[in-house]
Order: structure tokens, then C-alpha cells, then sequence
């Protein structure tokens, strides 16, 4: 594994092959020490589960459960991005830096991404360090360097063209994606007699094996169904190549098993091709489209509050007090991955501890839910302000729960590492050996919209996972990010990092600093950013 260094995601990698080591484009990572914690609890074997839902208020049968997903298209369709008015900065390769100051060897606060553009705060460029082509002020603070990265020029072809695979804005998640099922990226649109001769007849494709165990996860959001053509033909895709494309036809194979991310789906040649965001073309029917999952965690308030009971990957069972006082099943379950709204007073019967839900006399049996309930304040980390938003992660209960001061504002379940916790002490290679989350008090040191991850260093070519979305780092590689390939929130489940669902992953990407501005797709702590949001992370 890798160690982190600054300047390049890539850097950042190593060996956390299920979605916790990075490469092509993102952050450097600036560790920030803990902050004192009192003493958890004595650490317990971790037990696995699962869980998804949305809520209701106190009184209703349960917060509705959110199991159920959508199909693979229902995200509002990305629409290429339109040209912005006043003057702009736009990166042409994949990542270009935003410092704190017009420095190649200041701090790096932020970036843009290839095909996207942020607004200038002056026309005129600064004076610095590092940069010939001049450096450029940029809204709302920070410097970006005119170079071979950058222009000013926002209707070149090569910025047009990248543009047209921008990652979409106002959705909830910025890219569609797939799983592939081993397919090749084209450079270009290859006419059919190309086709052939790259990929053979159709009816001898060889149909993959099954995934190792440790990698099956990947796969349980892939349908089997057929992509359709729902967009035009890129313009920039007409003549059947992008501005700049490179003479071969294909630029490697995507491996069974790895993850694609998507722009527009169009049809050429006799086929559907899909947009990926790194300018290839690859063929809808070698690919299998994940469905999203509407999983999404509660925001508390009056009228919902902790402590709220989860299910996890299997339903719970309702019960009712009979007229001897007895605790009976109702023949009603609450669904997978619901949130439940309990009193916090708790009976046994015959051995068995039961929760009293905020329904009418309905109970829950306690070994079949986990509860989220508010930390105490003595077991909060000591520097804790009334208005200082934090968030807390439980391993074993797979919960997480944001406050702002004392005071809990939202809760959810997320998958932390397969292989349960590790002690803060742990180097990251062993943390990754175990495929375990460390425990500890962090900061966010990075956060980015969007960032491939593989065990590879560079170019990956035998793994990756795409646009990963939503990516909050704490301990470089370990970070919480979005799992689009999986609904099994709850469950022990990733390679160490904390996987949440789409909505959870926008909500805390948004509400957790340092802040990213809209047209920026990373941003780290420094001058005019602040400091990272706080991670407390328990058994």
C-alpha cells in the first residue's frame, strides 16, 4: 500500500480493493491530530447487519421503509453542461489545482475538474510563483495557475467536448453508472466492421465467472436489464470522435467486475454507447446498469428524535401485549432497513428484552433492530462547542449520527469495513489487511465530489471502481463515501471505508465542512475554507 503524499490523489492509494484506495484525480491529504475522547466502551466481537429507510413522525406504525429501489434510470437525465456567462477559468485535464495563494508551493485548498469551470474574481491575472502563464483569483478564494491544465477560452473544442461529460449538477447523483461485464473503451465510435474484428461475433462472447466472495458485494445492484439510447449523439461525438482523441481505437478493456460511470446513452453504428467521463465510448450491452437505491437516513427534530430503533438486513417482527400481558407476534413485520421510533423504555419477557415503539403498544424485539440513541455529553469529544456540527459512527450497530453541539440533527446506517474495527494505532496496511475501520477522533481533511478508486497506482487496469461519489476523507485512504453497487447499510460490508447510500452521502457531503463550492468538485481545510467537520468513530 501506498503511503499518502501531497499533491495527488493517486497517492493516496494502496490496497483497499472494495472502495478505499483512490487514484486519477482528487485531493491531498493534511491530517489534522485527535482531540481527546472519554474512554469508549471495552471492545466487543463486531456483529454484522444491514439496514436502509426513510421516516415518519412519532405515532405512525414506522418510519417508511425505504428497501425498495428504483430502476437503473430514474435520475433525471444529464444534460450537457451549458457554456457559463462572465469570465471563467476551466480545466482541461483532469484535475487543476486551487491554492491558497499564488504559489505552486502554497496550500492547496480545492480543485476543478476536467470539463468544468469556476468564475473568476478578477480579469486580470496575479504575479507568483510557479506559474509563467499568470495566476488567476478565483470565487470565492484561492488562485488557479494559467497552464497546460487551464483556459480562459470556454468555447475551445477540447473544453466543449470534455464539458459534454461533466458530471451532472442538482441530482443526486452526478453520473449513471454500470457494472461491467468486460468491455472495451473506444477512443472512438468504431463503424461495425470494427466492432467485429475488436470484440468477435456476439454469439461467442464468453460469459464472465462468477465474482470472488470478497468482491460479490460489487455486484448486488446490477440489473439485467437492456440500457437504452435516452440521449442525442454528444456534438462533440458526431464525426465520431471528440476533439484531440487519440489514433487508437480502443484505449484499454474495462474487467469484469469494475465500475463505469456514465453521461448520455446514444445510439451509432447500430448501438447503444455509452459516455464515460474519461472521453471513450463503450457498448451498452457489455455492460449491466445499477438500479439506485432510495435508502436514506432521518432528520431529527421535534417530532423525531433518538433514540430510533433500525432494521437491518432482515425484517422485524411486530408485537403487542395480549390480555394475559403476554408479548405476541401481530403477523406484521417492519420491512429491512426501516427506521423505527422507540421510547427508550425497554421490557423482558421469558428472557427476551423488547423496545416499546412510539406506536400504539407495539413493541419491538430488541435482538432483531439496533437502536441509535444520543451519546452523552460526557463521552463527547471535550472540545465540542454548541454550534460545532460532529459526526459519530458506531462499527458494530453500522449507525451514524450528526449533531450539531449536543444536540443530534440527523441518523442513518452506513457499512463500515467487512472485517469490523481497528485500533487507531494500527498502521493503514494492516487496517487494510483486516479490512477494518479505525476507530478514533479525525477531521474530514478532504472532501470531493466524485473520485475513481482502485489498489492501483496510476492508470488502473485490472480494477477500479468510477466517480465514486461524495467522498469525505479522514484518514487518507479511509473515508466515507457513497456505495452505489450496494444497499446494505448496517452491515459490516466495505475494504475499511464507510459506505452510505446516495441521499445520505449529498446530505453529508453538503453539511459537513470544509465547504465545497458549487463550481469546485474538492476542497480541503485552510485559509478560507476553515477546518475540517469532526469524526468520532466507536466500536
Amino acid at each position: 500500500m501506498m503511503r499518502p503524499s501531497r499533491g495527488w490523489i493517486g497517492a493516496l492509494g494502496g490496497a483497499l480493493l472494495g472502495a478505499c484506495a483512490v487514484t486519477g484525480s482528487g485531493a491531498p491529504p493534511v491530517r489534522t491530530e485527535a482531540e481527546p475522547l472519554a474512554p469508549p466502551p471495552a471492545p466487543s466481537a463486531p456483529d454484522p447487519g444491514d439496514a436502509s429507510a426513510a421516516a415518519s413522525a412519532p405515532g405512525a406504525p414506522a418510519l417508511a421503509s425505504a428497501s425498495a429501489s428504483s430502476s437503473a434510470h430514474a435520475l433525471p437525465l444529464a444534460s450537457a453542461a451549458p457554456i457559463p456567462s462572465g469570465p471563467h477559468i476551466a480545466s482541461v485535464q483532469k484535475t487543476s489545482w486551487i491554492f491558497d495563494r499564488p504559489s505552486k508551493k502554497a496550500r492547496q485548498i480545492g480543485y476543478i475538474r476536467e470539463g468544468t469551470a469556476t468564475p473568476l474574481s478578477s480579469e486580470k491575472p496575479t504575479h507568483g510563483d510557479g506559474c509563467p502563464g499568470g495566476w488567476y483569483a478565483v470565487e470565492p478564494t484561492g488562485f488557479v495557475c494559467k497552464d497546460h491544465t487551464t483556459t480562459l477560452d470556454l468555447s475551445s473544442p477540447r473544453y466543449t467536448a470534455l464539458a459534454e461529460a461533466a458530471p451532472a449538477r442538482g441530482t443526486v447523483l452526478p453520473y449513471r453508472y454500470a457494472f461491467s461485464r468486460g468491455a472495451p473503451l473506444y477512443n472512438r465510435v468504431p463503424t461495425r466492421e470494427e466492432q467485429l474484428k475488436t470484440e468477435g461475433p456476439r454469439e461467442k462472447w464468453v460469459e464472465p465467472p462468477p465474482l470472488t466472495p470478497f468482491l460479490s458485494g460489487h455486484e448486488e445492484l446490477a440489473q439485467r436489464e437492456e440500457i437504452k439510447a435516452t440521449d442525442p449523439v454528444p456534438a462533440s461525438w458526431k464525426e465520431g470522435a471528440p476533439p484531440g482523441a487519440p489514433r487508437s481505437l480502443v484505449r484499454k478493456w474495462i474487467p469484469h467486475g469494475s465500475m463505469l460511470a456514465y453521461h448520455a446513452a446514444f445510439e451509432a453504428e447500430g448501438r447503444v454507447w455509452l459516455l464515460s467521463p474519461d472521453m471513450t465510448v463503450v457498448p451498452a450491452d457489455r455492460v449491466k446498469p445499477f438500479r439506485v437505491t432510495r435508502f436514506q437516513g432521518v432528520k431529527l427534530d421535534e417530532g423525531r428524535q433518538l433514540p430510533m430503533a433500525w432494521t437491518r438486513h432482515d425484517a422485524a417482527t411486530r408485537y403487542r401485549k395480549n390480555e394475559s400481558g403476554a408479548l405476541v407476534s401481530t403477523g406484521e413485520t417492519w420491512p429491512p432497513r426501516t427506521a423505527i421510533p422507540v421510547t427508550g423504555e425497554r421490557v423482558e419477557v421469558n428472557g427476551k428484552g423488547y423496545l416499546l415503539t412510539r406506536e400504539d403498544q407495539v413493541f419491538a424485539l430488541e435482538q432483531e433492530v439496533v437502536v441509535a440513541t444520543p451519546r452523552e455529553r460526557s463521552r463527547m469529544p471535550a472540545s465540542i462547542k454548541d454550534d460545532q456540527r460532529w459526526i459519530d459512527v458506531h462499527i458494530r450497530k453500522g449507525t451514524l449520527t450528526a449533531y450539531v453541539g449536543e444536540r443530534p440533527v440527523f441518523t442513518t446506517l452506513v457499512s463500515p469495513g467487512a472485517g469490523g474495527y481497528g485500533l487507531s494505532s494500527a498502521s493503514n496496511e494492516e487496517l487494510v489487511k483486516q479490512s477494518a475501520t479505525p476507530l478514533g477522533v479525525y477531521r474530514v481533511t478532504w472532501k470531493t465530489r466524485a473520485a475513481m478508486m482502485s489498489p492501483e497506482d496510476g492508470d488502473p487496469k485490472d480494477f477500479w471502481i468510477a466517480d465514486v461519489p461524495y467522498t469525505l476523507y479522514f484518514r487518507p485512504p479511509f473515508a466515507i463515501h457513497v456505495s452505489y453497487w450496494h444497499e446494505d447499510f448496517g452491515m459490516l460490508k466495505s475494504s475499511g471505508c464507510i459506505n452510505v447510500s446516495p441521499e445520505d452521502g449529498r446530505f453529508l457531503y453538503d453539511w459537513s465542512d470544509p465547504p465545497t463550492p458549487p463550481s469546485w468538485q474538492g476542497s480541503g481545510p485552510g485559509k478560507g475554507m476553515g477546518v475540517g467537520t469532526l469524526l468520532v468513530i466507536s466500536p
